[in-house]
């Protein structure tokens, strides 16, 4: 499903990108066989002229559609590094625009509507699900739109290019501090609030490798909340009221809500380890009621992913299938 671009047609040619880009444009004198040659390598391998690019300069405008989940944590935070990319496309006529998703089944509608923008020229995708989304994603992928996932992956749709961090080594990061934390012993809850979602399940899966591996006096109890700040917070509040545990993992930003909890129960005994960072969080992560965030820099993602499309639609640069990024400790003593 590989892009065929001008540096595949300028390495079965034989001439240069920069006569290929002549041959293509139709600007700029080359040589008869020069141009018989361009010709026959673009039939051959069946290179298309990049219309997106080609018509940028023609007082034209073309919308890149960002699908994001509306939580106010990730949602903030990856809307500036958006923003800070937008200046990628500064002068070529590309905006970009919100699509927020209250849930799974709203996703899907927002990819299913993509489809009839007129102006569309690609989709950024922060998939609630690994698995229900690829006919969506393929449907426009088919219809000539592009699809970009970052933090959250559907791997088995034709998506072009998924960016975000290694999941799994991030769950293992966190148990491996977290173990040290409680000295190696005693209960810990393992909570998932986006249940079908790669970061979550890798997460998950990379902590209790880890623990199963590493520390056999820790015992683990994996549970699944729904997306509900509500219900997430008053399933937490039960746990902790009936029963003594040492810690909480939470695999994605909903460690917000457990610290908010904690905070109200003046629970600075358990140790929380969570994910992605905001000014509240950061609060109540200097307060002590976060005691780990392992922090995956979701402005710097939709940056480098926003630059990423801008290069494929403008440069022809196809990125790699995965492209992964790094995470930062940010521990609670070194706020304070």
């Amino acid at each position: 499903m590989k892009r065929i671009t001008l540096e595949d047609v300028a390495a079965a040619s034989g001439y240069s990108i920069r006569t290929v880009k002549k041959v293509v444009s139709g600007n700029g004198h080359v040589s008869d066989n020069a141009r018989n040659a361009i010709t026959e390598a673009i039939e051959k391998i069946g290179y298309k002229k990049n219309e997106i690019a080609s018509t940028l300069a023609k007082n034209k405008q073309f919308l890149v559609l960002i699908i994001i989940r509306d939580v106010k944590v990730f949602l903030n935070e990856s809307k500036r590094g958006f923003y800070t990319a937008a200046d990628a496309f500064a002068g070529f006529g590309v905006y970009i625009e919100f699509a927020l998703a209250k849930d799974l089944s709203h996703q899907k509608e927002l990819l299913e509507g993509a489809k009839a923008i007129d102006n569309l020229i690609a989709v950024i995708l922060h998939a609630l699900s690994m698995n229900e989304l690829d006919e969506e994603i393929n449907a426009l992928v088919d219809s000539g739109i592009p699809v970009f996932t970052f933090n959250n992956d559907a791997p088995n749709s034709r998506r072009m290019s998924f960016l975000g961090p290694k999941a799994y080594e991030s769950g293992r990061i966190g148990a491996q501090i977290l173990a040290n934390y409680i000295s190696k012993k005693g209960f810990v809850y393992v909570v998932n609030a986006e249940c079908d979602a790669t970061q979550t399940l890798e997460r998950a899966r990379g902590f209790m490798d880890k623990i199963e591996e590493s520390y056999p006096k820790i015992t683990i109890k994996d549970i699944s909340i729904p997306l509900n700040e509500k219900v997430y917070y008053d399933t937490l509040q039960s746990i902790i009221q009936n029963r003594n545990i040492e810690a909480l993992f939470c695999t994605d930003g909903y460690c917000l809500v457990a610290a908010k909890l904690l905070r109200d129960m003046n629970r600075k005994d358990i140790v929380l380890v969570g994910f992605d960072i905001s000014e509240d969080s950061y609060d109540l992560l200097r307060e002590g009621y976060i005691t780990i965030v392992v922090n995956q820099k979701t402005d710097y993602q939709s940056e480098t992913l926003l630059k990423l499309v801008a290069e494929y639609l403008l440069f022809e640069r196809v990125p790699p299938p995965v492209v992964n990024t790094e995470v930062s400790i940010m521990i609670s003593e070194f706020i304070r």
